[in-house]
């Protein structure tokens, strides 16, 4: 804080040359001052007089938020699904899962997350949420807890809307709420399901009414580990029809098997731009901004992480307040085990549940990647051994 004369020389300051100001203050004092502005931020000056008291660390308000930048949720996964959810056998690894409509490990039960989860966006209803992401097993059967859930944004700006569901023929009705709302549909296929002739026909019809209802669509396979085609026989499969895009998802039985999705050799690393490699060093490009919320109502960094941040029941904000997804958006390549030396890092291809399994198995990185961080060299033997303990 400022004294008596201080005060006084930085007033003369504002509507005079340094000259006058000298004339009246002693030189010394005055470039003192000046150099202190010019050292620490001027700060403000007011006309009259200001109170002020010292900050203590008891003070009856929260300081947060008001010199930080503004919480953005860029995605929020909810997991809703009915009670004749898809049952999975116990997998090893679930390879790129958020792709997908597969449900998480959660048992069954009858508790319905719906209006919990629609509590806690009012109560955060400031924050900017990008997208809200449905994970559902049949969209027909879960459309009214999705509607109940975006009557939150029923007044104003609402968050974009993805839903990606089983491959199911969707009735017209909600076909419509789909394009009013301009939905994100990703439609998730079992590969056994494409190869079966009846079926992969059940799916065609279900693509042909959404094109001809004008809605765009993605494709998400999901690969079994005994699967034998390769990606591109399977994309060619829908080459008949117009999907915007279409992603994979693996699911890894044990650990001696391979990803069929993408490269082990050189291929695997990307062309990426100076931002991304340096966003990269920074954040975790897979969970960065995300939030997610099982079917038990369990908040975690990603619906298939065995992570608990809370509870819906207890609300989002106090995960935000409380700062607990920090670590996972900033969980860079740098910080992952056995990844985080690796020179290729931040232009190789993100999958958080691959990072969270090496936390406790690095040797299972043979699963997704035959790179030697020891030798610098690509495996060429893919079922040669090799340590990374």
């Amino acid at each position: 804080m400022l004294g008596e004369e201080e005060s006084a020389i930085i007033n003369e300051l504002i509507s005079n040359p340094i000259e006058v100001v000298c004339e009246t203050f002693s030189y010394t004092i005055v470039e003192k001052i000046i150099q202190y502005l010019l050292t620490n931020a001027m700060g403000n000056i007011y006309e009259g007089d200001v109170y002020n008291e010292p900050y203590l660390p008891y003070m009856p308000f929260d300081l947060r938020g008001y010199i930080e930048n503004p919480c953005v949720i860029n995605q929020l996964a909810l997991e809703i699904q009915s009670k004749d959810k898809m049952e999975i056998e116990p997998y090893y690894l679930l390879f790129q899962g958020c792709n997908s409509s597969l449900p998480s490990q959660s048992k069954i039960s009858d508790y319905d997350s719906s209006q919990d989860i629609k509590n806690a966006l009012k109560d955060i209803i400031e924050i900017h949420i990008e997208e809200i992401s449905f994970r559902v097993n049949n969209i027909d059967k879960t459309i009214e807890e999705i509607k109940n859930i975006m009557s939150v944004y029923s007044n104003g700006w609402k968050p974009q809307m993805e839903v990606i569901t089983g491959a199911f023929e969707i009735a017209e009705k909600n076909l419509d709420y789909i394009e009013e709302n301009n939905i994100n549909l990703v439609i998730s296929i079992i590969e056994t399901d494409i190869l079966d002739f009846n079926k992969r026909n059940d799916i065609y019809d279900c693509l042909d009414i959404m094109e001809q209802k004008g809605i765009n669509y993605a494709l998400n396979i999901i690969l079994l580990s005994d699967g034998e085609l390769e990606c591109e026989v399977l994309k060619g499969i829908f080459s008949k029809h117009r999907p915007y895009k279409i992603s994979f998802t693996e699911i890894i039985e044990n650990k001696n098997i391979k990803i069929r999705s993408q490269f082990h050799d050189e291929r695997r690393i990307e062309n990426v731009s100076m931002e991304t490699f340096f966003f990269r060093g920074n954040m975790n490009t897979c969970l960065n901004g995300k939030l997610a919320i099982d079917c038990m109502g369990n908040i975690k960094p990603c619906i298939y992480s065995r992570k608990i941040l809370g509870h819906i029941k207890d609300g989002i904000r106090k995960i935000l307040e409380d700062n607990l997804q920090e670590r996972y958006w900033r969980y860079s390549k740098n910080k992952m085990p056995v990844c985080g030396t690796c020179e290729n890092r931040f232009a190789c291809a993100d999958c958080y549940l691959v990072e969270e399994m090496l936390e406790t198995e690095p040797k299972a990185i043979k699963i997704v990647c035959d790179y030697d961080i020891h030798t610098g060299q690509w495996k060429k033997d893919r079922e040669e051994e090799y340590e990374y303990c």
